[in-house]
Parts: structure tokens; C-alpha cells; sequence
């Protein structure tokens, strides 16, 4: 082997390991530019109340007394609710209602919030829970395909959101884009 063979064997392997190294440090650079996903809870406060509105929190495990000390209530109230209340946990789209009496009385109700709101805000609808009205607020449904979804759910709970493609009109493409606005809850 002459030496100009040696050093066209040796710029191979180098050119291959550069080659190799390249492709290391590319997927690590893109790995360190992805974002790291925080998960956030989507709730509400309504009713008589000074400071209604939706509520973001970053994580799980919001409290009813994370959400009514966000809207500033009154410690004289948050003092009256029963023991553990405030403690409690919500789920994502779930939201509080106060009501006061008109002789001062004031209680607070666990209520999801409407379809409209959980759409808007990034949620999901349940496809074993959701009305025909609350289907109809999902971009392109079709009256008849929300009357059809319901219609079946009532022979058998739907237990993938794939399975929307035994609906007439409903192809691969349009289940699919149903996914970003349905899923199935727990027990469907």
C-alpha cells in the first residue's frame, strides 16, 4: 500500500466520524431548543363575585382556594366553607359559581365549564358526554354528524376518538382533526 492509499482510507474515516459527529451535535442542538411542556389547569369563577373571569395556573392540583384567593375573596368567607373544601382539587375545566342571598348568605358550586369556554380556552369535550349543542361549537361538525355521535352513543360508549369514522362523512382526515377538540374521558 503506497502512503497516498493510507491517506485516502484515513480521510474517509475522518470524513464518516465528522459525519457521524454532525448528526450528534444536530440532534442535540434541537433538543435543547425544545420547549419543556408545563401543564396548566383551566378553571373559572362566576357569580356574585368582584373579580370573575378564567383563571390559568401553571401545574396540576389547583385548589378551590387557589382560585377563589385569585379572584381575592374575603378571608371571612373562605373562613365559613367547610372543612377540606378549600382544599379540594379541581380538574381542568372546572370552574366555581358564588351565589350570595339577599340576606348575606353565600355558598360556592363546582360546575364544568360550558363547551364554548373549554374550546376556546384549548380544552376538549368529552365524546361520551358532550350534547349535540356542545358538539356543534367544534370547527366544521356538521349538525348531522353531532346527531349521529350522540345517536350511537347511545347503543355503546365511544372508546377512541378514531371511531368517529363509522359516522357517514367522516374519513381518516376529519377523525383526526376531531382529535384536537375530543377526546374520551375515563370509563368510555
Amino acid at each position: 500500500m503506497s502512503s497516498a492509499e493510507i491517506s485516502r482510507i484515513e480521510v474517509g474515516a475522518l470524513l464518516i466520524l465528522a459525519g457521524i459527529l454532525a448528526l450528534i451535535a444536530a440532534e442535540w442542538l434541537e433538543s435543547q431548543g425544545r420547549p419543556v411542556e408545563t401543564p396548566v389547569t383551566v378553571t373559572a369563577l362566576s357569580g356574585d363575585v368582584e373579580r370573575p373571569g378564567v383563571r390559568v395556573f401553571r401545574g396540576e392540583g389547583v385548589s378551590v382556594g387557589d382560585v377563589l384567593e385569585s379572584a381575592e375573596v374575603d378571608g371571612a368567607f373562605l373562613e365559613a366553607l367547610p372543612g377540606g373544601f378549600l382544599e379540594r382539587v379541581l380538574s381542568d375545566g372546572w370552574g366555581l359559581r358564588l351565589k350570595e342571598t339577599p340576606s348575606g348568605l353565600r355558598s360556592v358550586h363546582l360546575e364544568p365549564l360550558g363547551a364554548r369556554a373549554r374550546l376556546l380556552l384549548g380544552g376538549k369535550l368529552d365524546l361520551n358526554r358532550a350534547s349535540e349543542e356542545d358538539l356543534q361549537w367544534i370547527p366544521k361538525m356538521k349538525e348531522e354528524w353531532a346527531a349521529a355521535i350522540v345517536g350511537r352513543r347511545r347503543e355503546r360508549p365511544w372508546g377512541r376518538v378514531e371511531d368517529l369514522e363509522e359516522i357517514h362523512g367522516i374519513g381518516p382526515r376529519t377523525a383526526s382533526a376531531f382529535r384536537n377538540f375530543l377526546e374520551v374521558g375515563e370509563g368510555g
